[in-house]
């Protein structure tokens, strides 16, 4: 072997001293190493700096998000009537605080929402000018003008202000008529859409899904679509969606001698699903929804749907490990 460098490479000499000397010893010759290290070195090449690497890190960072959630107000105004001829604006009131309580539970209760980073805190209506209350509704009833403020807290990056105004509009709207209460809505209302969606899906079992594995993928998908048509720059709110049928074919059976094969093979095998898709907006802008929704499946948009399926608790698609999406029409 070759002697290290500063170091007799003869075993037998006696060191020149047996005593402590002043000066360390050196025992060792630094080498350079082009690999990583995983402990930190106490002599830094370079000192600390203020700006950010372009390199990203798979390490999360414990730093609070740059996009805290913010708190909003959101102004419903409308006519409502009462049921009485006379004035009477401390009965109103009193009413109308009873309602809040209800329309605050109503809100909290939203399935939809109650996992998502949107929470009402509060909601407080008001009469505008209680003296100025008059008849509406071509009848001898009075009305007066409440404005109805509900007060939430978001992320505005996933809960635009247009998004989270759609969300409260519809849903006092939903609240007063499920209760019959008599309004007229002083601010624009949402518009309903509805469309019906195929997908065909490539690489699954060479069988339908049954009543379970049905209802699974109606939930994966409207969460799919509560999410990201929500987040268009018009949002859309998905209310419904409704499974219609679903078909299987074999476009790669040639004859029927391999038909039989071709059933035992998933990767041979297709499944189109019909589905009905229905929501409201708020315009303007005008939208075509039937090419909103085509949209929502580009390219990265199928790449996260087969995600989000793979991901759920359907055993349909736990048996397709090469699912992947051949078409998307309306």
């Amino acid at each position: 072997t070759k002697p290290i460098v500063g170091v007799e490479s003869d075993k037998t000499s006696e060191p020149t001293t047996r005593s402590p000397t002043e000066s360390p010893s050196i025992s060792y010759v630094p080498t350079i190493s082009f690999m990583p290290t995983l402990n930190p070195t106490s002599s830094p090449t370079s000192n600390p700096t203020s700006f950010p690497t372009k390199i990203q890190s798979d390490v999360p960072s414990q730093m609070p998000s740059l996009t805290p959630p913010v708190k909003s107000t959101f102004l419903v105004p409308y006519e409502r009537m009462t049921n009485s001829t006379t004035h009477n604006l401390t009965a109103v009131e009193a009413v109308l605080k009873e309602d809040d309580k209800s329309l605050l539970e109503y809100l909290s209760a939203d399935e939809a929402l109650l996992d998502e980073p949107f929470e009402v805190e509060s909601v407080v209506s008001q009469v505008i000018d209680g003296n100025d209350a008059g008849v509406c509704f071509d009848s001898t009833y009075l009305c007066y003008t409440i404005n109805t403020n509900v007060n939430v807290t978001r992320y505005p990056v996933t809960y635009s202000t247009n998004r989270s105004e759609l969300i409260v509009l519809s849903s006092v709207l939903d609240f007063m008529e499920e209760r019959d209460i008599s309004i007229v809505p002083l601010v624009s209302v949402p518009d309903d859409v509805e469309s019906i969606l195929s997908i065909v899906f490539g690489g699954v079992p060479a069988k339908e899904m049954n009543e379970v594995e049905v209802e699974a993928f109606e939930a994966t998908t409207f969460d799919f679509l509560f999410d990201n048509l929500g987040q268009m720059s018009s949002p859309v709110l998905v209310e419904e969606v409704t499974f219609l049928s679903q078909s299987l074919s074999q476009p790669n059976t040639d004859d029927e001698s391999s038909s039989a094969e071709s059933e035992e093979e998933a990767g041979d095998t297709e499944l189109t699903v019909n589905f009905v898709v229905s929501g409201e907006y708020l315009p303007p802008p005008e939208i075509n929804f039937d090419e909103v929704l085509v949209e929502v499946f580009d390219e990265e948009g199928q790449d996260d749907y087969l995600e989000v399926l793979l991901a759920s608790d359907n055993e349909y698609f736990n048996e397709a490990p090469d699912l992947d999406i051949v078409d998307v029409r309306v």
